[in-house]
């Protein structure tokens, strides 16, 4: 009989499961990761810990000892691990620096099921050990007892530990023991038994690699994350779970116009966290544990954040360090091939810095500045400036930093130049340097960055640079408004040429925000006078015969004024014409771009304008043209080039009405992405909307009313505009999932209320309202939408605006109970519709407007549900286009559309007569003719035979036709060869003449 004092007690965990932890008066530190953290990578880790319960369940004792330094995810991995273990008895200990004083502590309370142990653990280690193993020997039930931060157990307690380990193995529990890396032995040989032993595993953790991070970032964010914005998280968090957590929380929470991650890195400073304070203890702790000279060398690595070779670590130490001693902290590596060691980490450099007084730290770095490359010792001094400053190095320093960062322009590598070109302006905040850092963030693609010296561009004398850059600074908020009072009246004559081109960009870029936003007349005589003022700088730049000869400067001067005079051109004339004559601009604007081909250096700006000519294309409804300018821009983007916002919503916006909804959001993650990188303009409330379209589209309610929340937020200093239109827009989308035809309506007629709204989204959308209009028993109200798709200035070409006027009026047709008239009209949609160019030559069923068919043949298979005792032959005609718009929603992911697809071509199946009567309305061709032998023939085919049929008469490959019905290729082979032997055919070729000759397809 085991004594009730010593037995774990018999406590089922609850859900969630209960720590016993919980009841400890002493308040223990809660562990640095909180339980609700997205939970990525260590998928090995996970089996090897379930896979142990497994063996212990089976009554052989396990041990597993997982070993990482603080903030690694020990305790989360093991909560991940154990989650759904909800049958077994969970002993959970978590012992820190108190435990060390009492002898015996740590082990009374792991097998006193987590008591308080009294002032002096009775007994011998001997005594302890077999009281302990009894302890074990008499327990049956499979138990988990995890002991956490076992580097804080007292000495008593790890060797008895270590004896009752060795003693058992019958004992039907897994013993769990997380701890920082160390090489003591008391820890060390529990490392070996791990190790060794059959019954045991060890879990060394490592840092989250670069795709984990990334991984993480996007899962905790949910959007996707730029492999830039990935990088630098990882290199600052050093893939730590404990910064990435602390990181994306940040941006989470963060205000409009501070989500981007140059804001969000500075979260990874802040000395008031608590989870960092409690990391930087646990990190300082193990410095400090480390004897003389080791404690020196670490700080000196911390300090430096590089690699340090051996021999100049011992001169910067003062002495020799023991090899063994340093790499046994479990802080430093080696790096053998240059022996050097290294603080891997950022993170931990940080921590290890954190305690360093300013004179220490200046200190340190005066002695790095003697060593390393150029590059590594003008960081050294950096350092040293900043930790205690000295006046008489200044202007030496900030004439090394200013040479440095030019030279790196001069490299093209303009993003190493900036860390200099900022650095220096702290220093000497002079005009001269600030324009230097402002001409390098631009060409860094970084201007975001320029909040870092926002102080001393604001105490700058009044000047064009100054205007520029806090017009620059206000719109990285969203402030727009701020931005135009910045830059009117600023003095442009006589400027030198990087200055006006600094200023110039930065009328493209607030230009490009207000009208891209819908906000025209709003920018004043900004872009008029930077055009005069272009104009004088082009004139005044030396001529060169031949451009390819001209000296550099010359050239990128000379590229730079033609593009930013061009793009403001184009701006300048959609801000002061109205949005309908904007459209007929497309020609002026092809102008514009074949003179900037003659100008080497202007992709970029080429590419800003074919964006605004995809975009009036697509509104016009020429989408297969808008789409291949399109993805011509979106695709050949490098790094340096950036991402052009516009472009990824004008293509995820195509590819949303072409039904290709996973590419739309694929296409706007882009953008998404590129707000943490460079700031949440009043351009991105775009890139919400259309984010929450195609969520809002999928019944995916919450996400998306997060990314409208944004619009809200970018739009809170704004008037409506562009994105206001399409946040109705995404709404009315969202109720048209749901099936709520009022709240379609209501937004609808938010968005042709809108000076915008109808030219933004197209005519094509005047079929949603017609479709909520009838739901809601308004059909009084449809001749005059009618008349306004006919008879408003808005942009369509013929065949779209009639297939959306045929739409309406069809619908209003059925309502008055003229069948014929509504057959007649839903047939002239179709054949618009399907008269459209296609989206892309090699699926030639995916035209720009599957989507608005797709809304088309719910209106025509619910028609048909109305009439369908006198359908006829019709049945399966309209049957065919009902299942190929369920197939469509199925693929977008439309759940409730698609089962209203489906629901409709059930009603029409069951409705089948084995002699049908002939139709009173006028047959729809575009749906599929009821003529001749093909369509007796396929009367003996199955629903999916005849669907794969069409299919394949229209031309579509094996491959293809899976793609559109979502089926493997495997199961389209078995039913094409059913179809052949049904129709005794013996190709596919004789399948699409006898399809052809009898006039039938899908």
């Amino acid at each position: 009989m085991i004594p009730s004092d010593l037995a774990i007690p018999e406590r089922l965990p609850t859900a969630p499961r209960q720590r016993l932890l919980a009841l400890d008066p002493r308040q223990r530190t809660a562990p640095l990761l909180e339980p609700d953290d997205v939970f990525v990578g260590r998928a090995a880790e996970i089996t090897v810990l379930r896979d142990r319960a497994a063996r212990a369940a089976n009554g052989l004792t396990q041990l597993v000892v997982i070993e990482g330094q603080a903030g690694i995810g020990k305790t989360t991995l093991v909560d991940q691990a154990l989650a759904p273990l909800d049958g077994w008895r969970q002993l959970h200990v978590r012992l820190d620096e108190q435990d060390r004083t009492t002898r015996g502590a740590a082990a009374w309370r792991v097998f006193h099921g987590g008591e308080e142990p009294p002032s002096s653990v009775p007994g011998t280690v001997a005594d302890q050990v077999a009281q302990y193993i009894a302890v074990c020997d008499a327990n049956t039930q499979p138990t988990i007892v995890v002991i956490e931060d076992v580097h804080w157990i007292d000495d008593t307690s790890a060797e008895v530990l270590w004896h009752v380990l060795r003693a058992i193995d019958t004992y039907p529990g897994l013993l769990i023991a997380t701890m920082r890396p160390s090489e003591l032995p008391q820890f060390a040989r529990l490392r070996r038994l791990a190790q060794s032993s059959p019954q045991g595993a060890h879990l060394p953790l490592a840092p989250l690699d670069a795709a984990e991070s990334q991984q993480y970032l996007q899962e905790h964010l949910g959007v996707r994350v730029s492999g830039r914005v990935a990088e630098r998280a990882h290199v600052a968090t050093g893939g730590y779970p404990l910064h990435l957590g602390v990181l994306t929380r940040w941006l989470k929470r963060a205000p409009r116009g501070q989500r981007t991650i140059d804001d969000a890195l500075t979260a990874l400073r802040d000395p008031t966290d608590p989870r960092l304070v409690v990391f930087e203890r646990a990190i300082g702790d193990i410095v400090a544990a480390a004897g003389e000279p080791v404690r020196s060398a670490q700080n000196v690595l911390g300090v430096a954040d590089r690699r340090v070779k051996r021999e100049v670590l011992t001169e910067l130490v003062g002495t020799p360090v023991d090899h063994d001693e340093l790499m046994a902290t479990g802080l430093v590596r080696w790096h053998a091939r240059e022996r050097a060691y290294a603080i891997e980490h950022p993170n931990v450099a940080q921590a290890i810095r954190a305690p360093l007084s300013r004179a220490e730290l200046a200190h340190i770095f005066r002695r790095l500045a003697r060593h390393g490359s150029e590059i590594e010792r003008l960081r050294a001094r950096v350092g040293a400036m900043d930790a205690a400053p000295v006046p008489a190095e200044r202007e030496l320093l900030v004439g090394d930093l200013v040479k440095a960062g030019v030279r790196a322009m001069v490299e093209d590598r303009p993003a190493r130049g900036l860390d200099f070109l900022l650095a220096a302006v702290r220093y000497a905040p002079r005009r001269d340097v600030v324009a230097l850092a402002a001409q390098c963030a631009f060409r860094a693609n970084a201007p975001a960055r320029l909040s870092e010296i926002e102080p001393q561009v604001r105490s700058l004398p009044r000047s064009a640079l100054r205007s520029a850059l806090v017009a620059r600074l206000s719109l990285v908020r969203g402030a727009g408004d701020e931005a135009v009072r910045a830059m009117q009246g600023a003095p442009l004559r006589d400027l030198d040429a990087d200055t006006l081109l600094i200023y110039a960009q930065v009328a493209c870029d607030l230009a490009r925000q207000f009208i891209e936003a819908g906000h025209r007349g709003r920018i004043g005589q900004v872009l008029p006078a930077t055009l005069v003022a272009l104009a004088e700088l082009e004139r005044a730049l030396p001529v060169a015969p031949d451009p390819v000869a001209s000296l550099p400067d010359v050239t990128r001067t000379r590229a730079a004024v033609a593009s930013r005079r061009a793009v403001i051109t184009m701006w300048h004339r959609f801000d002061t014409v109205a949005p309908q004559q904007a459209v007929r601009m497309i020609d002026d604007l092809r102008t514009l771009v074949s003179e900037l081909e003659e100008v080497p250096g202007t992709e970029p700006a080429r590419r800003e304008i074919r964006a605004v000519i995809a975009a009036r294309l697509r509104l016009m409804g020429a989408r297969g043209e808008a789409y291949r300018e399109l993805q011509e821009i979106t695709t050949r983007l490098t790094p340096e080039a950036g991402v052009n916002v516009g472009a990824q919503v004008q293509l995820a916006l195509i590819l949303f009405e072409a039904a290709l909804w996973d590419e739309a959001y694929s296409a706007i993650e882009v953008a998404l992405a590129h707000a943490m990188e460079n700031g949440e303009d009043a351009g991105m409330a775009m890139v919400y909307a259309v984010a929450a379209l195609i969520l809002g589209s999928r019944g995916e309610t919450a996400a998306a009313e997060e990314h409208l929340q944004r619009v809200d937020d970018l739009r809170a200093a704004q008037a409506s505009g562009n994105a206001a239109a399409l946040a109705h827009y995404a709404r009315a989308w969202a109720a048209l999932s749901a099936g709520d035809a009022e709240r379609l309506v209501l937004e609808m007629t938010r968005v042709s209320e809108s000076t915008v709204g109808w030219w933004l989204v197209g005519v094509p959308a005047g079929g949603l309202l017609a479709r909520g209009l009838s739901q809601i028993g308004r059909p009084e109200l449809l001749p005059e939408l009618a008349d306004r798709l006919q008879n408003a200035a808005i942009p369509a070409i013929p065949g779209v605006r009639a297939a959306a006027i045929a739409h309406v009026r069809a619908l209003h047709a059925r309502a008055m109970g003229d069948a014929r008239a509504a057959g007649a009209l839903f047939r002239e949609a179709l054949e618009h519709l399907d008269a459209e160019p296609v989206l892309r030559e090699s699926l030639d069923r995916v035209h720009g407007l599957r989507l608005t068919r797709a809304v088309l043949a719910l209106d025509i298979a619910e028609f048909a549900c109305d009439i369908d005792a006198d359908l006829g032959e019709e049945r399966e005609s309209v049957i065919r286009i009902a299942t190929w718009a369920s197939n469509i929603f199925h693929r977008c992911g439309a759940a409730t559309l698609q089962a209203a697809a489906s629901g409709f071509a059930d009603r029409l199946r069951q409705g089948r007569t084995p002699a049908a009567r002939s139709l009173p309305l006028v047959p729809l061709r575009a749906v599929g003719s009821a003529v001749g032998p093909a369509l007796e023939g396929l009367s003996r085919l199955t629903a999916r035979e005849r669907q794969i049929a069409m299919l394949v008469g229209a031309g579509l490959a094996n491959r293809e036709v899976a793609a559109e019905l979502v089926l493997s290729v495997r199961t389209v082979e078995y039913h094409v060869a059913n179809v052949l032997d049904k129709l005794d055919l013996s190709s596919r070729v004789e399948l699409r003449r006898l399809l052809r000759t009898s006039g039938a397809h899908a």
